[in-house]
């Protein structure tokens, strides 16, 4: 018997092989086009066409934007103010609810009392003394005008004691207060708020707006619906 009349076939695994190794040598004649980047412009000009009715409202896309940035303690203030509308709250009482001291059902004006009251920098009776101080240190500084003396030391005094009423009080005539607890809280969260607020406007400037246009961070911080 001649052994030409035998073929002896590769394994099926030696043969896929040889296959892909020669695909592998040859170009793709139908390579894969490269990924374009889409433009704002562009992203905004297919959701136009979005019908209105299907379209999402202001408060469900800041709603959206918030959960991709929880990790954010002012997405996270913000989104509790969302749920709690119309409520004033103190910046204490926000940190307190956001550490889970304090549930959702929680009155506001309860809360409010757990705050330290403020300080203020000086009392009636002080001030009192000190502007009487003055008036003796003016007639004094005036007699020694008359003798030709040196008033240099008690025109340095004078200007101490001047320069303590100044800073006792605003502006406005209000009585300054020593900044407590509760002004370093509202600080703290006002400076959060509006680090997200510039996250929010690098990437949506409408939605800022819209945040622009609800959220109010002074005395008490509320979200007005």
């Amino acid at each position: 018997m001649s052994h030409s009349a035998f073929r002896i076939d590769p394994p099926p695994s030696v043969l896929q092989a040889a296959l892909e190794a020669e695909s592998d040598q040859q170009p793709d004649p139908f390579p894969d086009p490269p990924p374009y980047p889409v433009s704002s412009t562009l992203w905004k000009n297919v959701t136009s066409l979005v019908p209105p009715e299907h379209r999402l409202s202001p408060d469900q896309l800041l709603e959206r934007f918030i959960l991709h940035h929880l990790r954010l303690d002012g997405a996270r203030a913000l989104r509790w103010l969302m749920r709690h509308p119309d409520r004033p709250f103190s910046a204490q009482a926000i940190w307190q609810a956001l550490s889970g001291f304090n549930s959702d059902e929680s009155d506001p004006h309860e809360q409010s009392t757990l705050l330290e009251s403020s300080i203020p920098l000086t009392d009636s009776q002080s001030l009192h003394e000190v502007r009487r101080e003055l008036l003796r240190l003016h007639r004094h500084r005036e007699s020694v005008l008359c003798l030709r003396g040196d008033v240099s030391a008690l025109d340095h005094e004078i200007a101490a004691l001047q320069k303590y009423l100044r800073d006792s009080f605003y502006p406005d005539g209000r009585p300054r207060a020593f900044n407590g607890t509760e002004y370093k809280a509202s600080q703290a969260l006002s400076l959060c708020l509006k680090r997200f607020r510039q996250r929010v406007a690098s990437l949506d400037p409408q939605l800022c707006r819209h945040i622009e246009s609800h959220l109010v961070t002074t005395p008490t911080f509320i979200w007005r619906s």
